[in-house]
């Protein structure tokens, strides 16, 4: 755990921890009743349905989607909608054609080939848990960046498992560092600053190229798998890449759908990625995108 002697600037984040602790599980019931209503939106009976699956008052299920995004229920599954996402996925590849795009904040470094070699002997990973708006994620760093960051949903013995999957062998301590710092400070929309976060990621040259082409989608964009390859030759590959995509959110793999107009699968569940959808259709509309770009809002 952190001691006294640990960055200050780390510590003087406790403000940051008390605010997302309320967020423990406001965001799955969101994203699980956006997708319920989704799908029964044409039922005179949804508002029922979802209360009885949900076991809540459907009142309190639409009041806090309201608390979450401003917006009342109708307004917010509309962006689920096919012709609503096809017409996202037209407006964000014009916007791409049209727009020189600055930098985005979240910079990847692949691991070396001499660090994933010495991975069994040298590489230490500290890791943490930590509630943000979006949910509970594990976060985990080496000495140069984050290297994995996933929603938890409060499975905290799986999450672990997971991350020991990935780095197997590997030294992990349970310990925060500012590297995981400014990544969990980023799911702050309101008050992120478009700092630099640093990723230090184990993958291979195509998945990090992959990943570079999702960091370019702007906050509000869609785009399909196809496009995101470029030809089609590379779609399944880059399909799967995107499917392996390391750190949840900050690489926006939320962001690539089907051309179909559906929202499509996601490694950490259908509702969270159409809750995300929502979330950032609301917040940065391609109209209003000019100055904007990634996590910025």
């Amino acid at each position: 755990m952190i001691t006294d002697t640990k960055e200050q600037s780390i510590l003087e984040n406790n403000s940051l921890k008390q605010k997302f602790s309320s967020y423990e599980s406001d965001f799955g019931v969101i994203s699980e009743a956006i997708l319920l209503y989704h799908r029964h939106g044409n039922d005179l009976f949804a508002d029922q349905y979802v209360s009885e699956k949900m076991g809540l008052s459907s009142e309190m299920i639409r009041q806090k989607i309201y608390d979450f995004f401003h917006h009342p229920l109708e307004e917010v599954i509309i962006h689920l909608d096919e012709e609503n996402i096809r017409q996202r996925i037209a407006l964000t590849l014009q916007y791409l054609r049209e727009t020189p795009l600055p930098a985005s904040p979240v910079q990847i470094e692949p691991m070396t080939e001499n660090e994933t070699e010495a991975t069994k002997n040298k590489l230490i990973i500290h890791y943490r848990f930590s509630q943000t708006p979006l949910g509970s994620v594990i976060v985990a760093s080496s000495g140069k960046g984050v290297c994995y960051l996933a929603f938890n949903d409060n499975d905290k013995e799986y999450a672990v498992h997971q991350l020991v999957k990935r780095f197997p062998g590997v030294k992990l301590v349970e310990e925060e560092d500012l590297f995981q710092e400014e990544a969990l400070s980023a799911f702050d929309a309101e008050n992120y600053d478009g700092h630099i976060i640093h990723l230090h990621l184990r993958a291979t040259e195509f998945q990090i190229g992959a990943w570079k082409k999702l960091l370019m989608i702007p906050a509000g964009g869609l785009i399909t798998y196809s496009a995101l390859a470029g030809e089609k030759k590379y779609s399944h590959a880059t399909g799967n890449a995107v499917g392996s995509n390391p750190v949840a959110y900050l690489i926006p793999c939320h962001r690539a759908v089907p051309a179909s107009g559906k929202s499509g699968e996601y490694h950490w569940g259908k509702a969270k990625k159409a809750a995300l959808i929502c979330m950032e259709a609301l917040r940065n509309p391609l109209s209003y995108q000019s100055k904007t770009h990634g996590l910025k809002k």
